[in-house]
């Protein structure tokens, strides 16, 4: 498992990623083990601000 921290100015804050043999990253058959997946995104507090338009 791997985390990738990302810097604090975009709206991601981490990403864990899982990644797999030395293959493709992707693969193209039917079995979805061993493929690279992401584990968990956790992002940075964002503030909304609605206006009247």
């Amino acid at each position: 498992m791997m985390t990738v921290n990302a810097d604090s100015t975009g709206p991601v804050q981490m990403v864990r990623l899982i990644g797999d043999t030395m293959g493709d990253d992707i693969s193209d058959d039917s079995n979805p083990h061993g493929d690279t997946s992401i584990r968990a995104i956790v992002f940075n507090p964002l503030a909304v601000e609605f206006t009247s338009g």
